[in-house]
């Protein structure tokens, strides 16, 4: 780097760029240098001892967070067979339910056909509205512990 020359005058400064210099921090687990450096006289040995554990320890954090984000990942897959297998039998039933209500009534059996419709349909609506608000204050009670 240059330096300004003898003759310089703050009015010319049309051919020079300016330098700014700021204080970089860095911040850190490790404690002080000058701390390290007064341990490692009392007791040699100290910093690399020091390091070594502070890298185990490092890892072991790492290693435990992704086996967090397995667990996670497999809860959250288990939970989605669950919730998709749930739905399924849920379609398959009320789909029955239904084509048995159109059968018994195109032979005659109008009654039969409305109660197996009317009570498909009145639980389809109940589950929608009681699920919904379920479904909701357990999305709220996970938000609460996560």
């Amino acid at each position: 780097m240059g330096r300004l020359p003898e003759d310089f005058e703050p009015s010319d400064i049309s051919g020079y760029s300016m330098l700014s210099v700021s204080k970089t921090e860095i911040h850190s687990n490790l404690p002080p240098i000058g701390w390290m450096k007064a341990m490692e006289e009392m007791e040699p040995g100290f910093v690399k001892d020091f390091l070594a554990r502070s890298k185990a320890e490092h890892n072991l954090r790492l290693q435990l967070a992704e086996r967090e984000m397995q667990l996670h990942e497999k809860q959250s897959s288990k939970r989605l067979i669950f919730k998709g297998t749930g739905l399924f039998m849920g379609f398959s039933i009320v789909f029955g339910c239904l084509a048995g209500a159109i059968y018994l009534g195109m032979h005659d059996h109008e009654w039969l056909a409305g109660a197996i419709f009317s009570t498909t349909t009145l639980g389809l609506v109940s589950l929608f509205i009681t699920g919904g608000k379920v479904l909701r204050k357990k999305m709220e009670e996970e938000n609460e512990e996560g």
